[in-house]
């Protein structure tokens, strides 16, 4: 079963590899200057990563397969990405309040890989 087409599946390609780039880098560049948390950007990337997938999935399964209830399912999503979401920042603000902010800080790169990403197909 074909869960995306082709040039979603390209997109989801090239910003995993724009997100490995900047998370790594970031990461490794604060863990020099504040012990710790490079962790939290790396999770922060990661998460806004896993998101975007789940979005683009359940983006092309509510509209192409299940048009009748595409609404209700992108929506539904919506709110439980969210609520994931903000429990891993509350998990980590538990653990680490300033760990928040570096957790914010790299799921807000994630929008970097896709501004590159939009600059690069732009440019072809």
């Amino acid at each position: 079963m074909k869960t995306v087409d082709k040039n979603v599946s390209f997109m989801l390609k090239q910003t995993f590899i724009f997100d490995c780039l900047i998370g790594v880098i970031a990461g490794v560049s604060l863990e020099f200057f504040v012990r710790g948390s490079g962790v939290f950007i790396v999770t922060g990337v990661v998460t806004a990563y896993a998101n975007f997938i789940i979005n683009s999935i359940i983006g092309h399964l509510a509209f192409n397969k299940l048009s009748g209830l595409s609404a209700l399912i992108y929506v539904t999503s919506y709110f439980i990405r969210i609520i994931l979401t903000a429990l891993i920042g509350f998990v980590i603000f538990t653990y680490n309040k300033y760990g928040t902010l570096e957790y914010i800080l790299g799921y807000t790169l994630h929008f970097m890989s896709l501004a590159i990403y939009s600059f690069r197909i732009k440019n072809e």
